[in-house]
């Protein structure tokens, strides 16, 4: 569900809704770290709607409480009266955007560097290349090894850097591949920020093992962040900006489908495409369209592999058991399954930061379930999943978590 220009009217809307039933309660990670009910699903629907009537203030004590979300969106999942708490959440975050000056990171980040799509890569070109420099200058213990100085850091957290060179790089490259080839089917790529600035392995493995099953992969030049995580903490104004701009690239093009490699953006753009005035191709996450059209052939890996799929994918795109069979295929015997499927990771985009007790607390038991599965590859499809349960995977001395697009890869 998109917001309309009131967030007060969704509110209220999901309150009309709300049966109290408490269902949501039994489904929601937090809740059932917290045990509070103003953390549950249905506590922050009440408590919205009480700020909403204008019985309570936009306290520090509401603000907290009302945002600690993962956006898993299982109490959506569960609700009999399709109440969305998530998207509650989200219409907080938008009121306290306006009735403040937004924070200068959040500033940054928003309205500056993804609203403005392109000075992203440079930026972070920059950014990396420097910290290679310094990094080995600096002390072990310091926050400035870090990718960003995150007040709300408790200790020393795994951040990964960027990419010396972000896949943005090598669209000029891609382009032409796909411009001399014959294909059996011919897709676009939205491949989102993560796997542009951080992980531009997913991207590169993602197109070699749709080249090897003859797809082609167009990659429209002019891409940018899909908008989410700008409207999901309330700035509404970078969100449509994002989407409008992926409507004029994606919009016109002779393929057969968008596909994305990035969860959350998969989930974003295809709730977003319903709602665009200009036609834009039917958008998959990758993995799904890979299972629905190629006859995939895979060669035995070596490791036995586990699964986690984000909430986004699984519950978002409704994508659990297409998944689940196309890796059952392609691994064999070698595919352990799906570690505690439908329970999200305790990531939660930057959750985890602002909350790093309650996501390590949910973390723990994704990689306690990895540990008991036998498996040696934990993989996802998230590059916020994979950040999060690789630094939980450290604590315990674990590898770290791959994409599934290289373990793909190293099967072809």
């Amino acid at each position: 569900m998109l917001l309309d220009d009131n967030p007060i009217a969704l509110i209220e809307e999901n309150l009309e809704r709300c049966l109290l039933c408490g269902r949501c309660r039994s489904v929601c990670p937090v809740f059932r770290e917290v045990g509070l009910e103003m953390v549950s699903p249905r506590g922050r629907v009440a408590l919205t709607s009480a700020l909403a009537r204008g019985e309570i203030s936009l306290s520090e004590v509401f603000k907290k409480q009302v945002v600690n979300c993962l956006r898993c969106m299982a109490c959506v999942d569960i609700c009999p009266s399709d109440v969305e708490p998530n998207e509650t959440t989200t219409a907080v975050y938008r009121i306290i955007a306006s009735s403040k000056v937004i924070d200068p990171i959040r500033g940054i980040m928003f309205r500056i560097l993804l609203r403005r799509g392109r000075l992203l890569p440079p930026f972070t070109s920059f950014w990396a290349n420097l910290f290679r420099i310094l990094t080995p200058l600096l002390p072990e213990w310091t926050r400035l090894r870090h990718l960003l100085p995150l007040p709300t850091m408790k200790g020393i957290r795994y951040m990964p850097g960027f990419a010396n060179m972000p896949f943005s790089y090598y669209i000029d490259y891609y382009n032409r591949v796909y411009h001399a080839g014959m294909w059996k089917h011919r897709v676009a790529l939205f491949f989102g920020c993560a796997s542009n600035l951080v992980f531009p392995e997913t991207a590169h493995s993602m197109i070699a093992v749709y080249i090897k099953h003859g797809i082609g992969v167009y990659i429209p030049p002019t891409q940018g962040c899909c908008g989410f995580p700008a409207g999901a903490y309330g700035d509404e104004k970078t969100r449509r900006k994002r989407l409008y701009e992926f409507e004029r690239a994606f919009s016109g093009l002779d393929v057969d489908a968008v596909v994305t490699i990035c969860a959350t953006c998969g989930h974003n753009l295809r709730e977003a495409r319903e709602n665009m005035l200009i036609a834009v191709p039917e958008v998959y996450d990758a993995l799904v369209y890979l299972s629905e059209v190629a006859d995939c052939r895979f060669k035995g890996a070596n490791s036995k592999v586990a699964y986690h799929i984000p909430c986004h994918l699984g519950r978002g795109q409704g994508a659990t058991e297409i998944v689940k069979r196309f890796l059952e295929r392609a691994l064999g015997e070698q595919f352990a399954g799906m570690i505690i499927e439908g329970e999200c990771c305790g990531g939660g985009g930057v959750y985890n930061l602002i909350h790093p007790d309650i996501a390590f607390s949910i973390g723990e038991k994704k990689v306690g379930a990895f540990v008991e599965s036998g498996a040696d590859v934990l993989t996802t499809s998230c590059p916020s999943c994979k950040i999060f349960l690789t630094e939980v995977m450290a604590k315990r001395g674990l590898p770290e978590v791959k994409d599934v697009w290289e373990v793909l890869y190293d099967l072809i």
